[in-house]
């Protein structure tokens, strides 16, 4: 039998799977696994899965807030599309993390867990730039009627960032052992 090449870069992670008598891939890779009880892993499955659910919500309710800005200003718009681009995404890894369970591949971990941190910054961000260019685009054009929108879009967007911020410190401090090789 022919040895298979070994894949490189992004789909390295395809090298962990192996053909086993029956003809079924299973995976002999790394894995990493949660450090502590069943009831703390239940817990940080459940905030996990809260923050992300209500972070999306809440940026999606945002773009259907009628708020003078989200209208028609470029520098409220752009920074909310990125972070609403950022949220689905974090939001994608989230599920990919929770529903993992307590013993998660390597290749899973690395693409959810780790950038974790980092996605929830940029959430944050975005968030807070499309709340500061609201503010901007109120203060220049006026709220003339649209003072209810203004006020929705601000709460949640305020939402969204709050939630970035909770994730960021939840996420660099999931415990979480090293690999171990399964076999």
């Amino acid at each position: 039998m022919a040895e298979q090449k070994k894949k490189k870069g992004r789909k390295a992670y395809l090298n962990d799977f192996k053909k086993n008598q029956e003809g079924v891939y299973t995976y002999e890779g790394e894995h990493y696994v949660w450090q502590g009880t069943a009831a703390s892993l239940k817990k940080a499955r459940l905030l996990l899965g809260l923050l992300g659910a209500g972070m999306l919500a809440a940026s999606l309710g945002a773009g259907c807030a009628p708020a003078p800005g989200a209208q028609n200003c470029a520098y409220v718009l752009l920074p909310y599309v990125i972070g609403l681009v950022c949220t689905i995404n974090l939001c994608w890894k989230l599920g990919r993390l929770i529903a993992a369970g307590g013993e998660v591949r390597a290749y899973v971990y690395k693409a959810a867990a780790e950038g974790l941190p980092v996605r929830a910054v940029l959430v944050a961000v975005f968030a807070g730039l499309s709340m500061a260019g609201e503010l901007v685009c109120a203060a220049i054009n006026g709220l003339s009627d649209k003072v209810p929108g203004f006020l929705l879009f601000l709460l949640l967007e305020g939402i969204t960032m709050a939630g970035g911020i909770l994730l960021f410190s939840f996420g660099k401090n999931m415990a979480w052992k090293p690999p171990k090789k399964i076999n």
